[in-house]
């Protein structure tokens, strides 16, 4: 019963990304995110999937690019969210600083 709605809900939360693709929109945000190994350029995830939607609610990103492919695009704006947040390097890569502040605001604590 448990996989079952767990299953539920990760599918409709799919398809409200993707609804809110097509209109334009960014994302909605879950209730929290939770970033706990160092990624970067390359890889296909859902972890890379949330980052993008943060960006996206962050404005550092456009909505329609929430993916899960870690691409240039998506490096840009970890870049640009290194700057705002005063994170040094600005390496684009998602290390334990960018991680530390993408828990601290979106609920990974």
């Amino acid at each position: 019963m448990q996989a079952n709605l767990t299953a539920l809900l990760a599918q409709l939360t799919s398809l409200q990304n993707q609804l809110a693709a097509v209109q334009g929109e960014a994302p909605p945000l879950a209730a929290s995110y939770a970033f706990n190994t160092n990624f970067g350029q390359g890889i296909r995830s859902d972890t890379v999937k949330n980052l993008q939607t943060i960006l996206i609610h962050e404005e550092l990103l456009g909505s329609q690019y929430a993916t899960g492919y870690f691409g240039v695009l998506t490096l840009a704006a970890v870049k640009k969210f290194q700057a705002k947040y005063n994170i040094s390097p600005q390496s684009g890569y998602v290390g334990p600083l960018t991680r530390a502040q993408l828990n601290k605001l979106y609920g990974g604590q």
